[in-house]
């Protein structure tokens, strides 16, 4: 369906192989089904796109974190609802503790900014330290960055090239910069050090033991 004044999305059909899944477990065809229902109607207020809200919100009730997830993100930067930064926490909590690293990156970053709830530097290492280990490259460069100014946990340079290199590996854009300017702060028994622990933290993930 497409709503006047609402953009089109590029494709509302679930790939066939996401469909026929869906149709076997139910709860989550719908909650499948609703990404492009927050992006396009839930912002210009339509009937659907309220809809699709509540819809979201019996998903995420039922226990899906995907669903807790993406209530969290509608609830944080107000699509189609008033902006709650706080209900937005508890349902990335609801996520973050069921080990969805989307929610433990959003999460962490509410905690580290400070702008929508109170900082809590802890809490903010904690959840992007999860986050990075499932593989997030955004957490991976930012958990360098903490280590690297200590915020949320004591200063650490062989830790954040360690962080810097996992995350520049991944593809992000910024981490080879930062790791090498680090770099100009640390003997070379340390980098070596770090670079070592990047290899056997992405031999660990290619390669996982039985």
């Amino acid at each position: 369906m497409v709503i006047a004044g609402c953009p089109r999305p590029r494709r509302c059909v679930l790939p066939a192989r996401r469909r026929r899944s869906g149709l076997r477990t139910g709860k989550r065809v719908v909650v499948a089904a609703l990404s492009w229902l927050i992006v396009a109607p839930a912002l210009c207020g339509t009937i659907e796109g309220r809809e699709a809200l509540a819809q979201l919100r019996v998903a995420a009730e039922q226990g899906d974190a995907d669903a807790q997830y993406r209530l969290g993100y509608v609830y944080q930067r107000g699509l189609g609802t008033p902006s709650h930064p706080r209900q937005a926490e508890q349902w990335y909590l609801r996520a973050a503790r069921q080990g969805h690293p989307l929610a433990q990156f959003e999460l962490g970053q509410m905690y580290r900014k400070g702008e929508q709830i109170p900082r809590d530097e802890g809490a903010a290492f904690q959840w992007l330290h999860s986050a990075a280990e499932h593989g997030l490259s955004r957490a991976q460069y930012i958990l360098g960055v903490m280590y690297r100014d200590a915020v949320g946990h004591s200063r650490d340079y062989v830790q954040a090239h360690k962080w810097f290199e996992i995350a520049r590996a991944g593809g992000h854009r910024f981490a080879a910069r930062a790791r090498d300017a680090l770099g100009s702060n640390m003997s070379a028994a340390q980098i070596r050090e770090a670079g070592e622990l990047a290899r056997v933290w992405l031999m660990d993930r290619r390669y996982p033991k039985p």
